[in-house]
């Protein structure tokens, strides 16, 4: 079954609370999903820097609101980095460890 465009993807992780013991379920956006929006700003933030147009600074900050909802930060090099981290820890679960 496909994934329509934009679906995110839940993983249940217990979260260690200390004595309430509460498990928590944490919200991920699709690895390919991340990889198109830091791509994305990454090239906008280049342009907008080199002078780039009005058009250009719109779709920069429609980019980076969209990353930060995605990764629960409010700037956009925190998004950055929260995005670069998740897609990582999603690499490491789906490749097998070799020994």
């Amino acid at each position: 079954m496909r994934r329509p465009p934009g679906a995110v993807t839940v993983w249940r992780s217990v979260v260690d609370t200390g004595w309430t013991g509460i498990e928590a379920a944490m919200i991920m956006a699709v690895p390919s999903l991340l990889r198109e929006l830091v791509e994305r700003c990454e090239t906008l933030r280049r342009r907008v820097a080199a002078g780039g147009s009005a058009e250009d600074v719109r779709r920069l900050e429609d980019a980076t609101y969209t990353l930060c909802v995605i990764t629960g930060t409010r700037q956009l090099d925190a998004a950055l980095s929260v995005a670069r981290r998740q897609m990582a820890r999603a690499m490491s679960a789906a490749e097998p460890v070799r020994s």
